[in-house]
């Protein structure tokens, strides 16, 4: 019975969330009251802004979602694996009992073509992964409870190729990055030995080796998203609409139809970053690229405005 009631109000909550400007965070809850994206287009020294209404909840109604669904799949890929790599080796440690990974950003790339090469050189930056770890042993027979966080700093890397034809990104390279790690602990005997070895471990001696996974399996994962002619939904967001910048004319289509070519012999620049968060009024840029053989580049901007709201999987998710 008490399985079947969790189920219940499993798609009880899942409903309310599909039919609802209602967005969970931190174990927090938003209700979306107001919100835009804005497309801003700089063509020979103009530039002009296109913003669009956004009502529903995130980016599920917003004309221009599939580059934020594409951004969002990339931070997700890359966590997923991050989160992977790191389970799989430390479970084999008594202390460890669990971990979360958080991605920041922006992440800024350089493509760079060489006319006659089927890749593009890359290079990226700007990322930072944070690992939250809880572990658990025993000292002076008292049981002790650490929380750890491990902190990358900022990643750069190098040596990567894209696939101009598959989208397949292979060969980043992560600078041995810059780790630091705090903890906290559930009683005054502080760190532990035996657990400061284990992360010293994580933090330390194999990060480098982590980060590199991350990056080659995470964006393994977008090969889609990262195909020039597609770029991280651009082809799909830019389909019909009318932005009008003279004498280029339809910029959007403009973009879109040069998209492949954009790639093409020159150095294109990308930076993209996760949503801004909730609050009563949050904004920040989603995507930045710049096509200089094209003489254009474009800005997404999103606006949102969330009010805190009362929880509304409680009671109805409580199992009991």
């Amino acid at each position: 019975m008490k399985n079947d009631r969790r189920i219940k109000n499993s798609l009880l909550f899942a409903s309310i969330l599909l039919t609802s400007n209602i967005a969970i965070a931190d174990g927090e809850s938003y209700e979306k009251i107001d919100g835009s994206m804005t497309a801003i287009v700089n063509y020979g020294g103009a530039t002009k802004s296109f913003t669009y209404k956004s009502t529903g909840f995130r980016y599920s109604d917003n004309v221009l979602s599939p580059v934020t669904k594409a951004i969002n799949s990339v931070y997700f890929n890359l966590g997923t694996k991050l989160h992977e790599v790191i389970r799989n080796e430390a479970q084999a440690h008594s202390q460890y009992r669990s971990h979360y990974v958080t991605l920041d950003g922006p992440i800024n790339f350089t493509f760079s073509h060489t006319p006659g090469n089927n890749h593009a050189d890359v290079t990226m930056g700007g990322l930072r992964a944070t690992v939250n770890m809880d572990v658990e042993d025993r000292y002076w027979g008292v049981k002790v409870k650490c929380r750890v966080t491990i902190n990358s700093g900022e990643l750069s890397a190098s040596k990567g190729r894209l696939d101009l034809v598959s989208g397949t990104l292979v060969g980043l390279v992560a600078q041995a990055p810059q780790v630091s790690h705090q903890e906290s602990c559930s009683t005054s005997l502080g760190w532990i030995p035996l657990i400061g070895d284990l992360v010293d471990k994580f933090a330390t001696s194999k990060a480098g080796n982590y980060m590199d996974q991350m990056l080659d399996r995470g964006f393994q994962a977008d090969s889609l998203n990262l195909k020039p002619v597609k770029f991280m939904g651009l082809d799909e967001a830019l389909s019909g609409k009318e932005w009008p910048i003279p004498p280029l004319g339809n910029a959007a289509a403009y973009i879109r139809d040069n998209l492949w070519a954009g790639f093409q012999g020159d150095i294109v620049t990308v930076s993209m970053a996760r949503a801004p968060g909730f609050g009563a009024f949050v904004t920040g840029e989603r995507l930045r690229i710049s096509f200089p053989k094209l003489g254009v580049s474009l800005r997404l901007e999103e606006y949102a405005s969330y009010k805190q709201i009362p929880n509304p999987c409680r009671p109805a998710c409580i199992p009991t």
